[in-house]
């Protein structure tokens, strides 16, 4: 999966999962786990769409 189709596809499943505007800390990482991305793939993506992370762990 190139880069773009890959940031793609980490934001639709962050939308989907994401609640008012947050995204839980244990859903990055369960997104990451389950995209094989690295977790902090996934907060990047989240902080580009504007979302805050709650309950951070410091992986994301």
């Amino acid at each position: 999966m190139d880069a773009k189709n890959q940031q793609e596809v980490i934001k639709r499943a962050i939308k989907e999962r994401s609640v008012r505007g947050s995204l839980e800390c244990e859903v990055a990482q369960e997104i990451a786990s389950e995209l094989e991305v690295e977790p902090m793939k996934v907060g990047e993506v989240a902080k580009g769409l504007n979302l805050t992370l709650k309950n951070c762990k410091g992986k994301c």
